[in-house]
């Protein structure tokens, strides 16, 4: 122990003077007490006469008394904590109190939900990103997240100002604009289906049939059936259906008007060929050739 700080040399040489003891001695500079094979009992040390002995900030010496004073001494009140995670904490001028981390987060205005945000999976996937230009954060799962490509056209979108009865389109490259709708428009968007939609339309029973009708893979017609229903015949079935038949020959003759039909019969393909003179009687000139300038006699 360094003796010029605590205890003097007067002090030492007091309490081993008279005594039966091998020598003590003080060397070194500053002095210090080297001891061999002795031993030193006190009951009281005296420091007022010490002149090396200077109270420091928050200590008072008084005469042989060093207490301590100020906030030291406002701390000495607090006791022993009663629990571990306690906080020192002044709640006002030379007062202090233990509080827990919660009451001390509120001290100091750190409530988390009120003041400050606590931990969040969804904030942290966020906060987790590499921010880019025109790049668009999203959540892919719960706690996950991730960044698309946001493009000039869909901010356009996005800023657009929404009023009644108006849809957005683009009018040129990233410009968009808003166009009305009218009732009529919002009452087939607002249908659940086709069918739905075709009845807004007024479209009846066998017109919404006729819509439901595949595309034919050869000549067919139409055919409007007594329950409202439609269907597609084939040429054979609709002659059957009006009554028509089955044409399985064609021929001709001229009868008695002078006329020839050659060519006949046909049962699949060919050409008839109409031939000879049609009489007067008939309508005709009775001729077979006419010279300009001629006149006919009946």
């Amino acid at each position: 122990m360094n003796g010029d700080e605590f205890v003097t040399k007067a002090q030492l040489d007091s309490v081993v003077a008279g005594a039966s003891h091998d020598p003590v001695t003080l060397a070194g500079t500053p002095n210090y007490l080297t001891l061999i094979g002795q031993e030193i009992t006190l009951t009281k040390l005296d420091i007022s006469d010490d002149t090396n002995l200077a109270a420091g900030a928050g200590l008072t010496l008084s005469g042989n008394n060093l207490a301590v004073d100020g906030v030291l001494e406002d701390f000495d009140t607090l006791g022993a904590a009663a629990s571990d995670g306690q906080f020192i904490v002044a709640t006002g001028v030379g007062t202090f109190a233990y509080e827990s981390g919660a009451t001390a987060r509120a001290s100091l205005g750190l409530t988390i939900g009120t003041d400050v945000q606590g931990y969040d999976a969804e904030l942290a996937a966020i906060a987790g990103l590499t921010s880019a230009a025109n790049q668009l954060p999203y959540f892919t799962g719960s706690g996950t997240a991730a960044l698309t490509t946001l493009t000039l056209g869909g901010r356009a979108l996005i800023n657009s100002a929404g009023t009644a009865n108006t849809f957005p389109y683009f009018s040129a490259s990233n410009v968009v604009t808003l166009g009305s709708i009218t009732a009529a428009g919002l009452a087939l968007l607002d249908d659940a289906n086709v069918a739905a939609q075709r009845t807004t339309l007024g479209g009846t029973t066998v017109g919404s049939n006729f819509f439901t009708l595949t595309n034919p893979s050869a000549v067919t017609f139409p055919r409007i059936n007594a329950d409202n229903t439609v269907s597609a015949l084939s040429d054979s079935a609709f002659r059957t259906a009006i009554g028509a038949g089955t044409v399985t020959s064609v021929t001709g003759s001229g009868g008695s008007t002078g006329l020839t039909l050659t060519g006949g019969p046909i049962t699949s393909t060919g050409t008839l060929t109409l031939g000879g003179t049609l009489a007067v009687g008939n309508g005709g000139t009775g001729a077979t050739s006419f010279t300009s300038g001629g006149i006919l006699f009946g």
